[in-house]
């Protein structure tokens, strides 16, 4: 019985042994395999996927949006890139049918550059691409595995060879430093390790690190991310989207995940997806907006109130509250909670101004109960005379709002820090001046699901004085330019809620090219 168990115990492991050894390589074997992705994520926050097949190469020759979205000196690059590499058979056969990583990365002087990694193909080793671009224009070696490659007259760019790893940019500093990585990996190259694998039927996707977004915002932005995408700057968020073929679009399907459970944009994840309807309200000159569907306000409340606790704000959030119970013998309770309807909105006009909205189930009782607690401006314009109510019921989208002017007209109550801007958004809806009417919105529209549990959306023409404001010269000039996003009409992102993350709908609009010529409905 003795040697029996010994002998057991020896087959066992033997057994964890073997194991572990297979497990160890096939482990090791991932982890080179996936070296091209680790080193891109350690580098940029924004990651295009595609495979360097000539298939892929032949489709995206139709599509001229990209160059559009590039500009003239990056175009001019990937052409380089093309002529001198791509085209050639011969260098072309050593990376056959492997992924190529292309992401974003911050460049010198206000600018952004493109960084390339991917692995050499089954077979091919460094010495194979060694010999073949001997034959190209000028190259010398910076370092070890490092090199410096002119193309063409001028474009000058360095190339990392790292056991099968490759690595090419016009960025010096950024190709020096992924050479010099551990490569240990990290949460955003798990992520999209752990995505749907790569689908031959889906020409490309696109990988989005939201915490690695700012470094890039740097280079456009002077200041802070403006306007009603600030939500998504340092968000702890990650997006794998596939991006869908068209000369006339550029659009992105796939899903969003929230890494952080105490986030604003998480209270949603369970949301069911609405129809969206109080963007109807909006004027025609809004700038940008955000929307949020909040099918069942009581158990989101409950998760925003331990969110604010998270937050250590939930202290000065019940003071509010109390302060206007004290004073005016009304229970806050029975105000916006009880008379919220299922969704507001977030918005920017064209003039800079911001406002607020939200659905009511009835406005008129409302007001009602509001006029203890509001000072009156004209007949439609009062005044909340405490602060921090709304934020303590709504969150984010109130925080900027302490104590706002506000209208309420047909079951919709709007806020903002100026009566004036009450009174031009009251105008603008009693005239019927209202974006929804606009043909490059409900073209935009018409593409996408008509429900969403939160909705970003920028009008290009009406964001022009804010993007001259606050983006800098090269880009603005770019966003404007004829050769680039000029005719580019819409951006709109689009979450619905579904369980942990969010299905995620993307699109950049382009005017149609029969309507380029025309002045009429570009709003």
């Amino acid at each position: 019985m003795k040697k029996f168990i010994i002998l057991l115990t020896l087959f066992a492991g033997i057994t964890a042994l073997m194991a572990y050894l297979y497990f160890s390589r096939l482990n090791r074997e991932s982890d080179e395999n996936n070296l091209p992705l680790i080193a891109m994520t350690e580098a940029s926050g924004f990651i295009f996927r595609f495979q360097h097949d000539r298939s892929f190469y032949d489709i995206m020759k139709g599509q001229t949006l990209f160059s559009e979205v590039l500009g003239e000196r990056k175009t001019a690059e990937l052409q380089a890139i093309g002529r001198h590499f791509l085209d050639d058979p011969e260098i072309g056969r050593l990376f056959g049918g492997q992924l190529v990583y292309a992401g974003l990365i911050p460049g010198r002087e206000k600018s952004l550059d493109l960084l390339f990694t991917t692995r050499m193909a089954a077979g091919a080793i460094p010495a194979d691409l060694e010999k073949a671009w001997t034959r190209k224009s000028v190259r010398h070696s910076l370092s070890k595995g490092v090199y410096e490659l002119t193309l063409g007259d001028s474009l000058r760019f360095y190339l990392a060879l790292r056991n099968q790893l490759v690595v090419f940019s016009s960025n010096r500093s950024a190709v020096h430093q992924v050479s010099l990585s551990k490569m240990k990996g990290n949460d955003f190259a798990t992520y999209i390790a752990g995505a749907a694998r790569f689908n031959r039927n889906t020409l490309a996707n696109l990988f989005i690190n939201y915490g690695q977004v700012p470094p890039l915002l740097k280079q456009m932005v002077a200041g802070s991310l403006n306007g009603e995408l600030a939500v998504l700057d340092k968000q702890p968020a990650f997006a794998a989207l596939s991006y869908n073929f068209s000369k006339e679009r550029l659009a992105f399907f796939g899903n969003t995940r929230i890494q952080a459970e105490q986030s604003f944009l998480q209270l949603f994840s369970g949301a069911q997806p609405k129809k969206m309807t109080i963007s109807g309200i909006l004027p025609e000159n809004t700038a940008n907006y955000t929307l949020y569907a909040i099918p069942d306000y009581r158990p989101w409340r409950k998760r925003l109130e331990a969110l604010l606790k998270h937050r250590r704000q939930l202290d000065v959030v019940h003071a509010a509250r109390r302060l206007v119970s004290d004073q005016y013998r009304i229970d806050p309770e029975r105000t916006f909670p009880a008379y919220f309807k299922e969704q507001m909105v977030s918005f920017q006009l064209s003039t800079g101004e911001k406002l607020a909205a939200v659905d009511l189930k009835n406005g008129e009782k409302l007001a009602q109960l509001l006029i203890e607690m509001s000072g009156d401006y004209a007949d439609e314009v009062k005044i909340l005379k405490d602060p921090g109510l709304l934020y303590g019921f709504f969150g984010e989208p109130f925080k900027r709002f302490e104590r706002p002017y506000y209208a309420i007209i047909d079951n919709y109550f709007i806020c903002a820090n100026a009566a004036s801007t009450i009174q031009s958004f009251l105008n603008s809806y009693r005239n019927n001046r209202l974006l929804r009417l606009k043909d490059n919105y409900t073209r935009l529209f018409d593409q996408l699901p008509n429900t969403a549990s939160i909705v970003f959306y920028i009008n290009q023409n009406n964001s022009a004085d804010i993007f001259r404001q606050n983006l800098y010269l090269p880009f603005y000039r770019q966003l404007r330019s004829a050769n680039g996003l000029k005719d580019f009409t819409s951006f709109a992102y689009l979450l619905s809620g579904e369980g942990d993350g969010f299905q995620t709908n993307v699109v950049l609009d382009k005017r149609p090219a029969l309507a380029a010529d025309s002045t009429l409905n570009q709003h």
